[in-house]
This record gives C-alpha cells, structure tokens and sequence, in this order.
C-alpha cells in the first residue's frame, strides 16, 4: 500500500512537472505555426544554423546594416556553430521549427536540474517540483517567447545544470558546463564571475570545492577580459563592424570609462539601479514594476540571505544601467537571467530552514505567488507598457489563439522552391531562413521570388512605404509575375526565376 502510494504521487509528480515544461514547448512551436516569428531574430538565428552546418561563416542578407555582417559579428558566441550538425539530424524532420525544438531542450534541462537540486538539498521531491514550478512559471519565462529564439535564454538554462553538477562534485561536468555557458554570449562570463563567487561562500565549509569555485570565477574573469579585450576587437570587428552592444552611455562611452565611473561614484550608480536615467518621464515606473514583480515572486525572501544576491548583481547593473527602458522592465526576454536561477537561490534558503513547517509554509506562498504575480501580469499588463502586443506569449489573451492569416501564408510559402533566392517580409522570413539567399522587404538584390504578408508585417519600414514597393512591382511586369495574391499575401516570381 505505501509502495502503492510512493508510486501515484510519482506520477504525480511527473505529470505536474511534463505539463509546466511542455507548455513552454507548445507556445513557440504554436506561434511559428500561425506565423508570428519574426525577422528579427528568428529568421537570423535559422539562416545561422544553415549557414554553420554548410561550414560558413557568410554576412547574414536579413540584417539591413548597408555593410556586411554574420551573426557572429552581433553577438560573440561559439553554440550555435557547435550545435549546427544538429541541422542535417533535425531540418528533415521539423525543418524551420528544430532550433525552437533545440532551445526547448536547453530549458527544459535547466528545470529537470532546478528540481533535481531543490529534491536533494531539501530531501522531498515536492520541494524540487514547487521550485522547479517556479522555474517553469514565472512572468518573464513567459514574456520570453517574444524572442522566439535567443542565447540568453538557452545559456541562462544551462546555470542550473551547474548548480547541480556542483553540489554533486562532478566538477568536470562542472568544467564542460561553464565553459558552454561561457562562450554562449561574451555577457555571460561575467555572471559566471559572481555566480563562482557565491559557490565559494556556499561551500565555504568544503576547502576542495570552495577552491573550484574560486577557481571558476578566475577563469570566468579572465575569459571576460580577453573576449571583450582582444577576440571581439580583433577577430571580430571590422572598420564599419563595431560592438554596438555597449549600451551605457549614462556610465561612459566604453567599458573603461564605465569602470572608471563606477569607481568613481558608486554611490550615484547605486541610485540608477532604482530611478529612471533616461530624459523622459514616460518611464518612471518601469524599474518599480519589475522590482515588485520579482520581490513578490519570491526574491524578497533572499534579505534573509545578504550574500545570496551576490549572483543577482551583474544582471542587475546590465539590465537596469542601459540605454534602453525596455532592458528595465518585465517585458521581453530581458528577465530570463532572473527566471532561470531565483528558483534556486529562493529554494536553498527555504531548504536551509530548520523547522519543517516554516520550509513547508514558504515553498507553498513562493510557489503560490508567483502563479499569482504571472496571472496577474498576464491579465493586467503594467501601465507603463512599451511592447504592448503581448499575443506571442500571453495565453489568457484569447489574441494568442486566433490562427489569423497562417493558412494562406503556408500556401505562399509552398509555391517557393528549395533554395531559392527570397525577399520576403518579416514575418514570412523565418519559415524560408534555410538558403542562401533570405532578404526582408524592402531589399531585392539578386531575389527570384517575392512573398508577403499584405498587412501588418511591414517592418522595418512603413505600411505606407510597403505598400508603394509592392505597387511598384506590381507594375513591373516585364520583370516581376504574381504567382498568387489574396487579401492576406501576394507571391511574386522574378523573370529570370527557374
């Protein structure tokens, strides 16, 4: 009988756990589906990955810079190009949809090793699937899907996997796992500096591991330096390629002066943390929205642990120090740092907790909470709201669910050849990403083919614009035949097109 029972609340468990994480499976693979991936940046990181498992390094033709640039030059990272032999196993099979598959399998690794953790360090597995929960079920896990794709998400997974290849002393898992984190994006070395720093102080008590720890934040230190000191200026920039991606203007106009400020005034830095820098006081409440969401969700229980923010403070001063107010808030994929490890920094000091009722009563209110936050972000957006179409990943917005135009886009797309030179827009470009040639609209230089969305997907120029180079080609029947148009999309095949 209490076998009987140990195996029900199992699957329990289990089904709890596949549900949460499969959910965030279903909402990428459901916008790609009906058409709401995007250009930017879905359709780069797709030509990327074809682009890589063909064994080149090519300018992607998305970006519309005026100058040459691949993708290695926006974001230094060596994944991508270390999972693109994935291309030739997955393309055939889930074409377009393998790297949102791939990504899924990045995050649903981070909350197998969220619980694995929690379980061990807590000895209940319901302590592991409340925090995993977490994990699967705050706000900006959500609001990630606006990105479809993207590095952070895949690298911010991955630090739960070396949580728990680090309590269980498999340091050279614990090798392999940094250094992948490491050269996901040059940013992420220097979270792993602090996140060394604090495995240190946790594992104080156990000289070998607190010296692997320290260890790791050297090595971390040390790549940032050299990654942001020599092998971006060196192999990656070019005289019109620069790295843009320097956005602190309010501390400097580069990474010394930046230091140098920090030094300088910490105090004054302290205070950007919280106050809106920008010259506009559209912005005031953006920063508060995302402390409150967070502090409620959880994080305030981390005061009773000084030191546990120690991991939290890069990604702090790198999300609310930017230029861009969108950085600041709830919005987007900028919180998923945050989503991927306060489960785990939340859940240790719970565990730490000596009496059981006070661990029990906690995990029940974090978990609580945060469904509770997420709901109510999800159906009440702050008033503050930059990105407002909130349909790429807001569920309880009957918005998400309406198909729209995605039937006869697919009809477009399947009157495209296989390899094919393509300008398409934005919308449509994602799903045509695996050639050589992929450009959005307006640019036409060497495509045979053209297809798009005929309204709301004009970016990044006007509909009005959008709606003039149609015209024009349109017009230009020598060179330009229309394959198919109806009131969603038109195709249009170039004279000399095969």
């Amino acid at each position: 009988m209490i076998t009987g029972l140990a195996v029900s609340r199992n699957l329990t468990l289990n089904a709890i756990f596949w549900l949460a994480g499969l959910l965030h499976l279903f909402i990428p693979l459901y916008n790609h589906y009906v058409f709401r991936t995007f250009g930017f940046d879905y359709a780069v990181y797709n030509f990327a990955f074809y682009d890589y498992a063909h064994f080149r390094v090519s300018p992607c033709p998305i970006y519309q810079a005026g100058y040459p640039v691949s993708f290695w030059q926006d974001h230094f990272s060596l994944l991508l190009p270390l999972l693109s032999p994935l291309y030739w196993i997955m393309a055939p099979v889930a074409g377009t949809y393998s790297l949102i598959i791939i990504q899924w399998v990045f995050v649903m690794t981070g909350g197998i090793c969220t619980f694995r953790l929690i379980s061990r360090r807590s000895s209940s597995n319901w302590f592991g699937l409340a925090a995993a929960l977490c994990y699967f079920l705050f706000h900006g896990r959500f609001t990630a899907h606006r990105a479809d794709v993207n590095l952070a998400i895949m690298a911010s997974s991955l630090v739960p996997v070396l949580f728990d290849l680090f309590d269980r002393k498999r340091f050279k898992g614990v090798v392999a796992v940094t250094a992948l984190i490491a050269i996901t994006r040059e940013d992420m070395a220097l979270w792993l500096t602090f996140i060394g720093f604090f495995l240190a102080i946790y594992y104080r008590k156990d000289s070998a591991a607190r010296k692997k720890a320290l260890l790791l934040s050297g090595a971390a230190a040390f790549y940032f330096v050299i990654c942001m000191g020599i092998l971006i200026p060196v192999f990656l920039e070019t005289d019109l390629k620069k790295f843009t991606l320097f956005e602190y203007s309010a501390l400097g106009k580069d990474a010394g002066e930046a230091l140098r400020y920090i030094v300088h005034d910490p105090l004054q830095v302290f205070k950007m943390l919280f106050v809106n820098h920008s010259d506009s006081e559209y912005y005031d409440g953006i920063k508060k929205d995302f402390y409150m969401l967070y502090l409620l969700s959880g994080g305030a229980l981390l005061f009773l642990r000084p030191w546990y923010l120690i991991p939290l403070l890069p990604l702090l001063a790198k999300k609310m120090l930017n230029d861009n107010p969108v950085r600041w808030g709830i919005e987007a994929y900028y919180a998923i740092e945050f989503v991927s490890i306060l489960p785990i920094l939340v859940f240790l000091i719970i565990a730490g907790l000596k009496n059981p009722l006070h661990r029990n009563i906690l995990s029940f209110t974090v978990l609580a909470a945060v469904v509770t936050c997420t709901a109510r972000s999800l159906i009440s957006p702050p008033t503050t709201v930059l990105l407002a179409d909130d349909r790429k990943y807001n569920i309880l917005n009957k918005g998400f669910w309406l198909a729209g135009y995605a039937d006869e886009a697919r009809k477009a797309v399947s009157l495209i050849p296989d390899g094919a030179a393509v300008t398409a827009s934005g919308q449509i470009t994602s799903h045509l990403a695996f050639r050589e040639v992929i450009q959005m609209m307006p640019v036409l230089t060497d495509s045979s083919y053209v297809v798009a969305l005929l309204e709301g997907d004009s970016y990044p120029i006007s509909q009005e614009e959008f709606n003039r180079v149609l015209g024009d080609l349109y017009e230009d029947r020598t060179n330009w035949k229309t394959l198919h148009r109806s009131p969603a999309c038109v195709v249009l095949k170039g004279a000399g097109a095969k």
